[in-house]
C-alpha cells in the first residue's frame, strides 16, 4: 500500500475506535471503507463505501489515493440519471453549480450518471488524511443542501 493510502486507511481506522461505540451494533467492527489495492504502477488504492444523504438516497463514494500528488474523492450523485429529455435542464444545473464551487466540481459520464468529483493535492510528506475527511465532509453538506434541485433538474 502507498505511504498516503496506508495514512489515510490509518487515520479512518482510529476514528472509528474513537466512535465506535455510537455506532449500532451491527456496523461495529466494520471499516467505513472497502479498500481495494489496484496493483498497477501509481500503487493506487481505492477506498470505497457509501454515502447516506437526506435519509432518502444512499449513493457510491470512492477516493483514490496512488503515488502522484492528486488523491480523487469521487461521488455518483445521480446514477444514469442524465437522459435525452432531462439533459438541457441537468447541465443548465451542474454549470450553475461548477462556476458557484471552487473545490467540487460537477460532470457526467457516459453511463449518464451524475458525478461530483474533488481533488486534493499533496505529496507523501505533506499529506493529511483530515483535509481528505474534511473534503467528504463538504461533498455530503452540499449534496444535502442542494439534493432537491438536483433532483428538480432531473425530474423536470
Amino acid at each position: 500500500m502507498n505511504k498516503k493510502a496506508q495514512i489515510f486507511k490509518d487515520n479512518t481506522d482510529a476514528l472509528l475506535e474513537q466512535i465506535k461505540d455510537t455506532l449500532p451494533a451491527e456496523e461495529q467492527g466494520k471499516g467505513f471503507f472497502h479498500v481495494e489495492e489496484v496493483g498497477d504502477d501509481m500503487k493506487t488504492v481505492i477506498f470505497r463505501t457509501n454515502l447516506e444523504v437526506q435519509g432518502v438516497m444512499t449513493t457510491n463514494m470512492i477516493i483514490l489515493i496512488d503515488e502522484s500528488p492528486y488523491t480523487v474523492i469521487r461521488v455518483g450523485v445521480a446514477m444514469q440519471a442524465m437522459t435525452d429529455g432531462n439533459r438541457p435542464a441537468v447541465l443548465e444545473y451542474m454549470d450553475k453549480m461548477n462556476r458557484f464551487n471552487k473545490l467540487l466540481k460537477y460532470y457526467d459520464d457516459e453511463d449518464g450518471n451524475v458525478v461530483i468529483e474533488v481533488c486534493v493535492m499533496a505529496d507523501d510528506e505533506h499529506f493529511d488524511a483530515d483535509t481528505v475527511l474534511d473534503a467528504v465532509d463538504l461533498i455530503i453538506q452540499h449534496m444535502k443542501d442542494t439534493y432537491k434541485d438536483l433532483q428538480k433538474a432531473i425530474n423536470g
